[in-house]
């Protein structure tokens, strides 16, 4: 805030009065001693008779200083010395300095210095020329960590780790207070309270020109006292109790929980309460309560947490035990058995016991109104009949000991089922195709001869008399329906396997017929039959009612008649294929060969002897091969000039040429020979021939299995010069 010494009442000015403005600014501005909280600022003083210096946080300085006296602060945001919101007047006076205090840490402040004149109530500033400048302060962090900021009040031990950061590299000193009156002045102090309560920790760290001050709060928390007990007044609740009480009702363990848990004094205190049942379950309600689904021995836990928040951050932990037992059940595990569930209502007897062996007072209650039985072992007969009936079976038993217990099941009592089967006929013959049978109700299954498989496929294949039955059982109703057969044997009769005879010859084919009727294929009659043609031939027996018939195929074959073809001499690149194959026969070649048909491509003798039941052949071949292919080469040009080279005309190859002719282009003949070593010298009639095109035709023999064939070749031939 400025403050004016004139009236401010007073509207008009006179100019005259005012003292005239310094001409020269200050200057050279600089900073020195810059730490967290404060600086020094320094300048050459101006022609003025005083100087105002302005500072502003975070951004420069945009006020200017009008007519009037402003008064100063050193300390930085005195509302005194503000001229607006974070900019005020640190310095007013004749000097060249000032320490600047109250500043921010790590945070930039901009300074302008305006030279003045004039006393009293009447200044004049050099508004016109200034030196600004900026400046950022040092910084300096403090925090710190609790290595476990909840504990309880019975053990507790504080450390506390500080973490402090500074832009200057300075000694830092630490002042601790642990909100009970204690302080510490080490870095890394410990600290253990006296009792239970929610504490105030703060830091302040110091170094020249800067501190910092951050605080925590850390709990040590009350220990509760754990108690619980038995509610009184309560039927049966005692700490030893019957699996079932003796009015039918479950076990019930019910437990008043007497624990005193002091609580810090804050809205947010909770308890957290645990009770463990010793059976695998737990419960968190205030008083607790548990029916046991086992007998059995268990251990009851009863834990109490302090905890902030909803149990956010669990404090403090005690717990307490006590032992409850669940005496056996008297009807125990398997020991009452329903020796019958279900049964037909013909004859109906179900069986029960109890076989637990423990002494008391059994009761079964039959569910169908009827008097009740009071032993361990007893049986009961049902009297509806016309349709399927369950019945509820009760067991109770209290033992000597005054436990309760009961045991339900149900049986059934079902109507007479309808069971037959059809599709058995009798009687069969011997291997009759298989028989399917078809029962009325499904669900059961055949027995009663090895012959007929459980769903019903009876096979007669053997000769006898045949007792099948087909038994039902709907849920231990069982019945069953019988009915009888008989397989009688067919003629024996067994033509044998498929044969072959020898053409020209013949055989007898000749069974034991005994009272049956004979026909063949043939229309004879009789027990035999000559056969010499090849054919399928079948003979059927009839005893008057089971026929029989069996077949046999007759096949004529001819004694081997093989050859190998004539002893040759073949080209290089030629082969003899032969095929020696005759019915039903054995092969032997002489280089042991294990076929009929065969390829021959190397020199060799070759034998082989083939022979079946109608007689025997064998056959021999020599075979030359050449080790080379049969070829004849021609050249197409020679020059008869005399001088030595290409001088003659000559055909060459490995085959036998036979001869040689030499035709003009017009076909005249000019020269011919049969000479085994044929050429031409290129005369005709005494002269060489002029140069040009002629033609030749060479004819040769060309080996060909076991002939020679004659071969023909021609084409163009040229003289040249």
């Amino acid at each position: 805030m400025r403050r004016l010494l004139n009236l401010v009442g007073f509207m008009v000015i006179v100019v005259a009065g005012f003292a005239q403005a310094p001409t020269l600014p200050s200057s050279n501005i600089s900073f020195s001693e810059v730490f967290c909280n404060r600086v020094t600022v320094s300048w050459t003083n101006g022609n003025g008779s005083g100087r105002l210096v302005i500072a502003s946080e975070g951004e420069p300085v945009d006020t200017f200083p009008t007519s009037g006296y402003y008064l100063a602060r050193a300390d930085f945001g005195n509302v005194s010395s503000r001229l607006k919101q974070g900019q005020h007047v640190v310095y007013n006076g004749a000097g060249n300095s000032v320490v600047v205090t109250n500043l921010k840490h790590d945070t930039k402040y901009f300074f302008r210095i305006f030279e003045y004149n004039g006393s009293g109530s009447t200044f004049s500033y050099n508004t016109a020329n200034y030196p600004r400048d900026s400046v950022k302060t040092e910084w300096l962090n403090a925090s710190f960590s609790i290595n476990q900021p909840h504990q309880c009040d019975n053990d507790n031990y504080f450390e506390f780790y500080p973490n402090v950061t500074q832009s200057l590299n300075q000694d830092v000193s630490f002042a601790w207070t642990f909100g009970d009156f204690n302080t510490s002045s080490d870095s890394s102090p410990s600290h253990t309270y006296s009792s239970y309560g929610i504490y105030n920790v703060k830091l302040t760290a110091t170094t020249t020109g800067c501190a910092s001050t951050i605080a925590k709060k850390d709990t040590v928390a009350p220990i509760p006292r754990i108690d619980f007990e038995l509610h009184p007044d309560t039927p049966n609740n005692s700490y030893i109790q019957c699996f079932y009480n003796p009015d039918g009702s479950r076990n019930r363990f019910f437990f008043d929980n007497t624990t005193v848990n002091p609580y810090l004094g804050t809205s947010t205190d909770k308890a957290v309460i645990t009770w463990d049942w010793g059976d695998g379950s737990t419960s968190a309600e205030y008083r607790g309560r548990k029916t046991y689904s086992q007998p059995g021995t268990y251990i009851v836990q009863l834990t109490v947490s302090t905890t902030k928040t909803n149990a956010e951050n669990v404090w403090c932990t005690d717990s307490l035990r006590d032992t409850v037992v669940v005496k056996p059940r008297p009807l125990i595990a398997d020991s009452v058995k329903f020796l019958d569930t279900v049964m037909c209502e013909e004859g109906n007897l179900f069986r029960f016991e109890n076989n637990s062996g423990v002494a008391g007072s059994p009761t079964w209650d039959f569910g169908d109104n009827s008097a009740q039985a009071y032993t361990n072992k007893t049986t009961h007969s049902y009297l509806e009949l016309a349709k399927t009936v369950k019945y509820k079976v009760t067991l109770t038993f209290i033992d000597n000991e005054g436990c309760y217990d009961e045991y339900s099941d149900s049986v059934r009592v079902l109507k007479q089922p309808n069971n037959y089967f059809e599709g058995l006929d009798s009687p069969y013959c011997q291997f009759d195709p298989i028989v399917t049978l078809t029962p009325n109700l499904s669900g059961g299954y055949f027995f009663g001869t090895n012959k007929v498989t459980s769903n019903g496929k009876f096979t007669p294949d053997q000769v006898g008399l045949y007792s099948i039955s087909y038994r039902i059982d709907q849920d231990k109703c069982v019945d069953t329906f019988t009915l009888r057969t008989e397989v009688l044997p067919r003629p024996y009769l067994n033509l044998g396997e498929d044969t072959s005879i020898c053409e020209g010859t013949s055989f007898e084919l000749s069974v034991e017929k005994g009272d049956a009727t004979a026909l063949w294929s043939t229309n004879a009659t009789d027990s035999f039959i000559s056969i010499s043609d090849e054919g399928l031939y079948w003979l059927e027996l009839d005893n008057g009612i089971c026929p029989f018939r069996d077949s046999i195929n007759i096949e004529v074959i001819s004694p081997p008649s093989i050859t190998l073809g004539v002893d040759s001499v073949m080209c290089g690149d030629q082969f003899r294929t032969v095929n020696v194959t005759s019915d039903e026969a054995t092969y032997i070649w002489s280089d042991g060969y294990p076929d009929p048909i065969r390829t021959i491509d190397k020199t060799g003798f070759y034998e082989v002897l083939v022979y079946n039941k109608c007689g025997r052949d064998s056959a021999t071949v020599d075979l030359t091969i050449l080790p080379y292919p049969c070829d004849i080469y021609v050249p197409s040009a020679f020059s008869p000039d005399g001088n030595g080279l290409n001088d003659v005309f000559r055909a060459v190859g490995n085959v036998e040429i036979t001869g040689l002719q030499i035709y003009n282009r017009w076909g005249e003949l000019l020269y011919e020979t049969d000479s085994p070593t044929p050429s031409w010298d290129g005369y005709y009639q005494g002269a060489r021939v002029q140069q040009g095109t002629y033609f030749y035709m060479i004819t040769y023999m060309l080996p060909a299995g076991e002939y020679a064939l004659p071969q023909t070749i021609s084409g163009p031939l040229t003289v040249v010069y």
